[in-house]
């Protein structure tokens, strides 16, 4: 008699607890798949861009206020179409360096003393450049990709 009522409790029990475990392993596989599609959407449209402008653009070796008005502001352009992709602490190291950005133009256009204003940009575009790259290098590592050394 037990044993017919708890076959009856499974007969009418087990396809809705299979649809639930069936529902909950799709709904973390799907989203596991988007966090994935997101990283990799960062690192195509933003960090990798980012890390080829850097050593194409010669900026390993040449300080970022010494490039011309428009190669900063094609790099910067590059950054503010893709600020949604940065990280919170990036995000927020792009606005300091826009600001010397800024800062640096008008005191051009002023003909003030310009070595303060490009020391601000570089040392901002620095700390950026150090919280994108190692940003990008944790994707990489996340996504099983070689991560370059420098």
């Amino acid at each position: 008699m037990l044993y017919k009522f708890l076959i009856d409790i499974l007969q009418y029990s087990l396809p809705s607890i299979t649809a639930i475990a069936l529902f909950y392993l799709t709904f973390k596989k799907d989203n596991y798949s988007y966090k994935k599609a997101m990283e990799k959407e960062r690192i195509e449209k933003c960090y990798f861009p980012f890390y080829r402008f850097y050593f194409t653009g010669m900026l390993a070796k040449i300080p970022f206020s010494k490039l011309t008005t428009e190669n900063r502001e094609q790099f910067i352009t590059l950054l503010t179409n893709n600020l949604y992709l940065l990280d919170v602490t990036s995000q927020a190291l792009f606005s300091a360096l826009y600001s010397a950005h800024v800062e640096l133009i008008v005191a051009q256009k002023s003909n003030s003393d310009l070595a303060i204003y490009e020391h601000t940009l570089d040392v901002a575009f620095f700390e950026l450049k150090q919280s994108i790259f190692a940003e990008y290098k944790h994707l990489l590592k996340k996504l099983g990709l070689p991560v370059p050394k420098s």
